[in-house]
This record gives C-alpha cells, structure tokens and sequence, in this order.
C-alpha cells in the first residue's frame, strides 16, 4: 500500500509533461511617449520622488546648495567628488546617526519604473539605513530603458557583480500598520535626483 507521500512523488513527472513554457515577447508594457529622461522623472515623481534636469556642472553645484539652503539641510555626507559644497554646511566625511542628507552617486537609472539602481560601490548598503534624505546624481546617459537593461548593463561593467545591488523607487515607504501610508519607515524619507544633460 503506497503512501500519500509515494502518491504525491509519483504524479510529479507527469506534472513536468503537462507543464506549459510562455515565452513572453516584446510589448507587455504600455509604450510610453517621450525621452528616457522625461518618462522616468514622470515614474519617479509619481511615487513622491523629486527630479532635478540641469544642463551643466556648474548649474549642479548651485541647484545643490540651493535645495540644500532651502530645506534647511546641514550636516551632508557626499562620495561624490565632483560637487563643491558651500562653507555655510557641515560635511561630515563618515557615516553617522547626526547625517541629514546623503549625496551619491548611482549605477543606473531605469525609466519605465523610475528606480534608481544602487551597488556597494556607491554606498548603496549604507545609505539606506542612515540619511533621511538622499539625493542622487547622474548623468543622462545613465537612463536606460528598463530594469532589466540595467541589470545587463551591470553585468557588463562588472567582471564580478557588487555585494549588493539595490533599487530604491521612491521614498522608503510602508502601509502595515493599519495601512497608513508612512515614508522613511526603512529609509530615506526623501529621495531627490539631479540628472545632467548629456552636453552636445
């Protein structure tokens, strides 16, 4: 007398036999109208994030401190090189409970769903946890279409895949308890893109 077990076990070949494969081809998402950078700063700011288009260096730097100013952000942390932050802010060189804003870099930016793609290699484990606020910079040849673009362009860039590879679509969020929507419960409470023009 066979088991219930042994009965379970042996319909699972003809299980695999009966099993249908779908290949999925292209067009199961609406195409939308558009550059990559304007759909993606219209996903993104959808889900309460913020998108900054400025056309030179220079500009960044003064769109930067002015958010800054403006929001009353004072103690930063950057690991982006490139940006001169005004003498008026605290930059703080490690990571630490005082931060208020956090400044990075990004791997990719995906426009259909308006994520910005995160690694170990720009501070994608930390920033997380720490910064209320986080404010990315890119530049617009770092939008891709899709995330499985950036997931290709990663394996690409990389001979041995980072860490950790995040992909952060808004404001951290969540809706347990008695489904209040709540931003910054896991993380930043703001998250801020500022993308540079590709210059011509």
């Amino acid at each position: 007398m066979s088991s219930a077990r042994d009965k379970i076990l042996n319909k699972l070949p003809d299980t695999e036999k009966k099993r249908t494969t779908y290949i999925v081809s292209e067009g199961i998402y609406a195409k939308r109208e558009g550059s990559l950078t304007d759909i993606f700063k219209a996903e993104l700011e959808l889900v309460d994030g913020e998108v900054f288009i400025v056309d030179s260096k220079e500009n960044l730097d003064i769109e930067i401190n002015n958010y800054l100013k403006n929001n009353n952000l004072n103690k930063i942390y950057s690991n982006y090189s490139d940006i001169n932050i005004n003498d008026d802010f605290q930059e703080i060189k490690e990571f630490s409970t005082e931060i208020e804003v956090a400044i990075t870099t990004c791997e990719y930016l995906s426009a259909r769903t308006g994520s910005v793609v995160l690694s170990s290699q720009n501070d994608g484990r930390r920033i997380n946890i720490f910064a209320p606020t986080h404010i990315v910079v890119a530049n617009e040849n770092q939008i891709l279409p899709d995330v499985d673009d950036c997931i290709n362009a990663l394996s690409e860039k990389y001979d041995k895949l980072p860490s950790t590879i995040s992909f952060a679509t808004g404001p951290s969020r969540t809706a347990d308890i008695e489904k209040t929507l709540i931003l910054g419960a896991h993380g930043p409470k703001k998250l801020i893109v500022f993308i540079i023009k590709n210059s011509k």
